[in-house]
């Protein structure tokens, strides 16, 4: 099961080098980002699962929380922080709704994982495509 750290690691690195010059973000302060967002995603799922409720926007501002403290005086780095801890305990908990219904209907988790992959793949020039 180390297999995903790989991934964990690529996407974290690709995240750091398109956000820190585009923010003017040190480096050091958007990995601490990235691994309290994972730490909240865990609490996220977990809320997820026992209430049917993920309370995204308070993981949110815990993340700004512990940046005011991190980098006091940093409105863009406080509010880039909260972001990328939202969005990860977002994906985190839409993931584990997608593989509870899948385990319901009894799909493979792998088939399931590459599925995601391939949609979350292929989603990303969407956005920044031009209108026809």
């Amino acid at each position: 099961a180390r297999w995903w750290l790989g991934g964990l690691g690529a996407s974290a690195l690709l995240c750091v080098a398109i956000v820190a010059p585009l923010f003017s973000i040190p480096a050091w302060q958007l990995l601490v980002s990235i691994c309290l967002s994972c730490l909240l995603a865990v609490l996220g799922v977990r809320a997820l699962g026992q209430t049917d409720l993920e309370p995204v926007s308070a993981l949110g501002k815990l993340s700004q929380i512990a940046f005011a403290v991190l980098a006091p005086g940093h409105l863009v780095t406080n509010l880039v922080a909260g972001a990328i801890a939202e969005a990860g305990a977002m994906q985190a908990g839409d993931l584990m709704q997608d593989l509870k219904a899948g385990h319901l209907l009894g799909a493979s988790p792998r088939a399931q994982f590459y599925a995601q992959l391939i949609g979350s793949s292929a989603s990303v020039p969407l956005p920044a495509a031009p209108p026809a």
